[in-house]
């Protein structure tokens, strides 16, 4: 059975904390600044409930819950997998040439930080199942 977006949210929101790694064998860790309720202060996400995560050593990006959920639920109807592909359809733009890669990998280490994902590919997870 897929787990609900409410419950993955408590999951999120429960296992990914501020000061958090989320990529701790890269160069800056990919560190959690912020965390909800703390809100974007970013054109594109001006007011929505974000984490703030730094990607380089001056860079940071704003994850907005709403992002997260977005990415979930098309996700579950992708056959339990969170990829590139499902990124770029729904955000066009944002990650690419002349956007953020980091965007994509980062979605994927809040799902696996949280619990709700197995690393299977680069820039792809499986959602685990849950009884």
């Amino acid at each position: 059975m897929n787990i609900t977006w409410r419950l993955a949210k408590e999951l999120i929101l429960s296992e990914v904390k501020q000061n958090d790694f989320l990529a701790p064998t890269s160069k800056y860790g990919r560190k959690i600044v912020l965390v909800p309720p703390s809100t974007s202060n970013s054109r594109r996400f001006m007011g929505m409930e974000s984490y703030n995560v730094q990607i380089g050593k001056n860079k940071f990006i704003d994850v907005p819950i709403s992002m997260i959920e977005n990415l979930f639920n098309a996700s579950l109807k992708n056959n339990n997998e969170y990829t590139s592909y499902i990124f770029h359809a729904i955000y066009p733009g944002l990650a690419g040439p002349k956007g953020t890669p980091c965007y994509i990998s980062t979605v994927g280490q809040i799902f696996e930080k949280a619990g709700l994902v197995i690393k299977i590919g680069v820039n792809k997870y499986w959602f685990k199942t849950f009884l």
